[in-house]
């Protein structure tokens, strides 16, 4: 009974941790889409382009930061940091 339990308890353990490493794997998508599509819209601006130079630049950090967290098996911490990332790069192309 007792092994039975464990087991139980090792594969919800799993299930879990897969969830979160796809979850922040789709997150981390997310964030690099959005820096993209903002690198994009600042190539393409005409006016001053600091701020949002400055916010995509944070956005790039984040970014990286979510695919150190990512590696080191910090899925919860990957995933706030790349949305985050997305975030900022949202912030980016508003400040055009």
């Amino acid at each position: 009974m007792k092994d039975a339990i464990e087991d139980a308890f090792d594969e919800a353990f799993d299930d879990a941790e897969d969830e979160a490493k796809e979850d922040a794997a789709d997150a981390i998508g997310d964030a690099q889409d959005a820096i993209d599509e903002a690198e994009e819209a600042i190539n393409d601006a005409t006016g001053d382009t600091t701020d949002a130079e400055a916010l995509l630049e944070d956005a790039q950090d984040k970014l990286a930061d979510a695919e150190d967290a990512y590696d080191d098996g910090d899925y919860a911490d990957a995933e706030d940091l790349a949305d985050d990332a997305a975030e900022l790069a949202d912030d980016a192309q508003d400040a055009l």
